[in-house]
């Protein structure tokens, strides 16, 4: 089986550059090492934005900050004189029930003993409950149409 490591000692370029690592003196190899460093701090550095320097503002008092409430009422003023807001004539409250009126069904009649033991509405009083809750929901969708036109 040939790996990783027996291939690369077939190559002629292995021993040539492992000859010249090997000759080079370890101190030459340390200083050019911190010179990188150094470098590349250098150049870390520079991709870094510098911190600007601002000038000192001077602290503003409350007195300062009035007249951007005087532009404020100014703009609403002009705002009021070109676009003024239409006054209406008059204003008309629609009160609309959105279910029958409770005076028509209450109180409910009386029912006899016979109808109550069973649990059932008498017809008559159910059929006029019904026709009652019908007229409204016919008349309340015939005014907000008359209204909307």
């Amino acid at each position: 089986q040939v790996g990783l490591g027996t291939a690369r000692n077939f190559s002629s370029s292995r021993p040539i550059f492992q000859q010249l690592v090997d000759n080079v003196p370890i101190v030459g190899r340390m200083l050019y090492e911190a010179d990188w460093d150094l470098s590349m701090h250098r150049k870390q550095e520079n991709m870094c934005r510098p911190a600007s320097k601002k000038a000192a503002t001077p602290v503003q008092s409350k007195e300062m900050l009035k007249p951007t409430s005087v532009e404020k009422a100014a703009k609403k003023a002009q705002l009021e004189h070109y676009f003024p807001v239409p006054v209406p004539t008059g204003t008309t409250h629609l009160l609309i029930p959105l279910a029958p009126s409770p005076t028509g069904r209450t109180p409910l009649p009386e029912f006899p003993a016979s109808a109550s033991s069973t649990g059932c509405l008498p017809l008559p009083a159910l059929l006029a409950l019904h026709n009652v809750h019908t007229t409204h929901t016919l008349r309340v969708p015939s005014l907000f149409q008359r209204l909307d036109a």
